[in-house]
Parts: structure tokens; C-alpha cells; sequence
């Protein structure tokens, strides 16, 4: 692959395509982030520090140069996203695995999610308004909803099948689906740099590895009493630290489910066809068939919780 040759061969050409990246809006951050994690895995943790704060400078240089940027550069938060893939290359180059690695994610989260639920205990409203600011309230129109509705010459009816609700922003969970995104957002990024470090030195081996991911029985069940917990410390059910926490570990189990999924594709030999429908599911279907993407998503988290204790991927091992 040229293009990773490129990057990896001198510090400074990932520096300066990782600098680069950073400064285009959108998935900038992302592959941003992934080239230093690549170079972390193909060199070690002083090699990935070395690219991070070198892609940082550079960034500022930028920056400076340029002031009409389309993107904003907040240095703690990119220096604490770099801060946190170096690391977590590090615990995976020294071999620990795509299960504790997520784990080890997952409950970084919990934790942050219960310091700021203890710092602030009031509402969800009080809350988002606290650490996001201001935030509108959404419309949501169907297809097909009066032009006008929702005004005072056409008000909407509640019971009407084609009835628009605003969405108040404020009230929705937004501390657990912020922590989630940041852990997504890492997994993603070390899927990616591992997929790479795979092509150049180890072709298949990523596959390999996603596909035996596993969280555990001892972290389920953990999950699932920090869960119980949570409902009984949420003194608003629907503001509660229940509904953040439960954002955040239905993600990761969908997580699971998606290897799982990916295990049994590559056991059965199945077509590339049945995973891009999973994945059509996962990301387009809430946009295009709401309905369907529920079913998906609830069905690769029942997956993914019961496979931490049944162990799908061994029985079938036993079984070819």
C-alpha cells in the first residue's frame, strides 16, 4: 500500500500527514489519531509520543499560518485523545486483548460518567446546560406532516399518526452518549491503525484478533450490577445515571455482537453480502428504516451479552 508507506517511513511524514489530517473537518480527527496510533504499534509508545506532540506543534503551526481554518483545535482535548491512544497501543502491542481493551474503555467511561453525575446531581437539563451550554430543541417531521404544523394556525394533534414532537436536547442523556462516542471513537481509531499494521507486516492478522473478542463473564457481570445499582440510585427515572450508563454498555455489547457476527461469517463461509446488510442496519438504517435498525441493534446486544457466557465461537470450534 503506498499510501502507508508513505506515512510510515520516517516520523515526520506521519507527523506531517497527521498534522494534516487534523485540519480537514469531519473524519480529520479520526485519521489523525489512527496514524499515531499506527505508529505506536509498529514502534512503541516513546515513537507514538514522539508523532503526537510533533503532530500537535505542527497543528498550532498551521493554525497560525492559516487563522481562516475550518475546524477548531482545542489543545487539551486532541492532547488528551492522543494521550489516551498511545497508551491504549501500548497495553495492546504488550498483548492484551480486544476484549480487556474495551473493558478497560468502557469502565474509564463509568467512571467519568459517575464523577460528573456526583459533581453534578441535579437534572438532566441542569446537567447538559452545565457542560454543553445552550441547546436547542429539535423538530422532527415525518413524511407527509401539514405544511404549517405545529403553529398557531395549524397546531399539532398529539394523537395524529404524522404528529411532531420537538425534542428538547437539554433532557437527553447526553453524558453517557459524549463518554460513548470518546469510546467508539478510540475503538475505532485502534481498529483502524491495527488493520493497517496488519496489511503492512501481518496480512489477516487483525480479523484474527476482532473476530475473539470477548468481554467476559466476571465484566458482564459487573455490568449488569452496576446497571441494577444505577436504577436504584436514579432519582428521576428518565434523568437518572441509569439511561448514561445503559447507553454506553449497550454499545460495547453491540460491540461483542459485531465480532461474534464476523466469527460466524468466516466459520459458515458465508458472502460478504450478509455483513454489509448488518452494517447498512447499524448506520443507515435509523435514517432510513428506524424500525429495522432496532431489531438490529437490539439483536447484536442480546448477542453479544449471552455470547459472554455461552461462548457461541467455542462451541462451534468444537463442532467443524
Amino acid at each position: 500500500m503506498p499510501f502507508l508507506g508513505f506515512i510510515t517511513r520516517s516520523r515526520y511524514h506521519a507527523m506531517g500527514v497527521a498534522s494534516l489530517s487534523l485540519l480537514v473537518p469531519g473524519f480529520g480527527l479520526f485519521f489523525s489519531l489512527a496514524i499515531i496510533a499506527l505508529a505506536t504499534l509498529l514502534h512503541g509508545v516513546k515513537e507514538g509520543i514522539g508523532v503526537g506532540v510533533g503532530t500537535v506543534f505542527l497543528t498550532v503551526l498551521w493554525l497560525w499560518f492559516f487563522s481562516q481554518a475550518l475546524v477548531t483545535f482545542h489543545l487539551p482535548w486532541h492532547l488528551s485523545l492522543i494521550f489516551m491512544v498511545v497508551v491504549a497501543c501500548g497495553a495492546l502491542r504488550s498483548g492484551i486483548s480486544w476484549g480487556n481493551l474495551l473493558a478497560a474503555f468502557a469502565t474509564l467511561a463509568a467512571i467519568g460518567i459517575a464523577i460528573v453525575h456526583i459533581q453534578l446531581p441535579d437534572s438532566a437539563e441542569y446537567r447538559n446546560q452545565a457542560l454543553f451550554g445552550d441547546l436547542p430543541s429539535m423538530d422532527l417531521p415525518e413524511i407527509g406532516t401539514p405544511e404549517g404544523a405545529g403553529t398557531s394556525e395549524a397546531p399539532i394533534d398529539p394523537d395524529a399518526d404524522n404528529a411532531v414532537m420537538p425534542i428538547d436536547l437539554r433532557s437527553l442523556p447526553l453524558v453517557g452518549i459524549f463518554m460513548t462516542t470518546i469510546v467508539i471513537l478510540l475503538l475505532l481509531t485502534m481498529c483502524m491503525a491495527r488493520y493497517a499494521q496488519a496489511a503492512l507486516v501481518n496480512p489477516g492478522g487483525f480479523g484474527r484478533e476482532f473476530r475473539t473478542l470477548d468481554l467476559g463473564r466476571r465484566f458482564t457481570t459487573g455490568t449488569l450490577v452496576l446497571l441494577s445499582v444505577a436504577v436504584v440510585l436514579s432519582s428521576d427515572p428518565e434523568s437518572g445515571i441509569f439511561w448514561d450508563l445503559f447507553i454506553l454498555a449497550s454499545s460495547i455489547y453491540i460491540v461483542q455482537g459485531i465480532a461474534l457476527a464476523h466469527a460466524l461469517a468466516k466459520t459458515y463461509r458465508l458472502q460478504g453480502t450478509w455483513l454489509f446488510l448488518m452494517y447498512a442496519g447499524i448506520f443507515l438504517g435509523p435514517f432510513l428504516l428506524p424500525g429495522l435498525a432496532l431489531l438490529v441493534h437490539m439483536g447484536l446486544l442480546l448477542a453479544g451479552i449471552s455470547d459472554t457466557w455461552i461462548d457461541y465461537r467455542a462451541r462451534l470450534a468444537r463442532k467443524a
